[in-house]
């Protein structure tokens, strides 16, 4: 099966941090969202995979290439307009030949035994597979209505009569039929072509669309929070599933103190009796010192904190240099970005 990845969008709620770089190459344990997704998707049985690119184009297409280290095939469509999901998707019509396919967003993250669940589910009989999560509050985008394990209806934006918990969780499996329903629906109140008015026609067309909840962790990558937060359950999943979190040209310190599922990138430097706590991944190159206290923190490349600072509940911007004895902390739902030029 082939697959589609939507990964064209700026991150304008990322406060910065996609200026310099696309939010699909953002950091998750030391790997780029989007690699994790591949992965997912490897895994799930899919060989062929169209990446649908606009903002740091260049930048996604160097780092992956054309897929070949990761075990699939890579190609590459370019929005030129960002006119919504449902356009983006229109793009990728002849790369899916008439075939099912796959379809995710890619600034959301799951569990990677979701992936494979959907492919179950399609292979025993399902014409269309839609995800969902349970919020556990009313969706105010992307609101998904059940029956029996069937959808009945999706809105992109409820009305305050219309309420749901379980919005859209952006892992699809699509017969070609999709085109068709989401080709020549009118533009939403914003300009952009909505992928849900897609999905809804092709339920009211008469195609089943089944419903599968997600098991285990989700994350849709808006903001610095949901980045940490989903941090903390990628290093976890990949510490269960056996792959090594700290690489083997780190340097960590017989002294230091380093939680179970930190993640410590290459050639990076953990020194003296510095404490590395939980939810902390340290990118490449980096250096922490002695008498360091970190916890909850992504750590970007070349960053280095100073002897005896203590950093909390942050992103840290590749370069950055943090004196000793600085204290950082910031409350949880309130994640810090720690700029370059910050000490400058």
């Amino acid at each position: 099966m082939k697959a589609v990845i939507l990964a064209a969008g700026k991150g304008t709620r990322m406060r910065g941090l996609c200026d310099q770089r696309p939010k699909p190459l953002l950091p998750l344990a030391n790997r780029p969202a989007l690699q994790l997704t591949i992965s997912r998707l490897r895994e799930a049985g899919v060989t062929d995979i169209c990446i649908v690119v606009g903002h740091k184009l260049e930048q996604i297409k160097s780092y992956h290439g054309y897929g070949s280290a990761l075990g699939v095939k890579l190609y590459y469509i370019v929005q030129e307009a960002l006119n919504g999901t449902g356009g983006a998707l229109m793009l990728a019509q002849d790369f899916v030949e008439g075939q099912p396919f796959f379809l995710v967003f890619g600034d959301v993250i799951a569990h990677s035994q979701n992936y494979l669940r959907a492919a179950r589910l399609f292979d025993s009989g399902a014409r269309a597979v839609l995800t969902t999560y349970d919020l556990g509050k009313p969706v105010r985008i992307g609101a998904v209505f059940t029956e029996a394990g069937r959808l009945t209806r999706i809105v992109e934006r409820p009305s305050p009569k219309e309420r749901s918990t379980l919005v859209s969780a952006g892992v699809f499996i699509f017969p070609p039929e999709v085109f068709d329903a989401t080709r020549d629906l009118p533009p939403a109140p914003s300009g952009e072509h909505e992928l849900t008015g897609g999905i809804q026609k092709l339920a009211d067309g008469g195609i089943e669309i089944r419903t599968m909840p997600i098991d285990g962790f989700w994350a849709n990558l808006t903001d610095p929070d949901t980045l940490l937060g989903a941090n903390e359950h990628v290093q976890r999943e990949l510490a269960e599933k056996g792959e090594k979190l700290t690489d083997g040209t780190a340097r960590v310190s017989a002294q230091a103190t380093v939680a179970e599922h930190a993640a410590i990138g290459e050639f990076a430097r953990v020194e003296g009796d510095a404490s590395i706590g939980n939810n902390v991944s340290i990118g490449e190159g980096s250096t922490i010192e002695a008498g360091c206290r970190v916890e909850s923190c992504i750590v970007l490349e070349k960053v280095t904190i100073g002897a005896g600072a203590v950093v909390g509940n942050a992103i840290i911007d590749a370069g950055a240099e943090i004196p000793p004895g600085a204290v950082l902390r910031s409350p949880a739902g309130h994640a810090s970005i720690i700029w370059k030029s910050t000490y400058a």
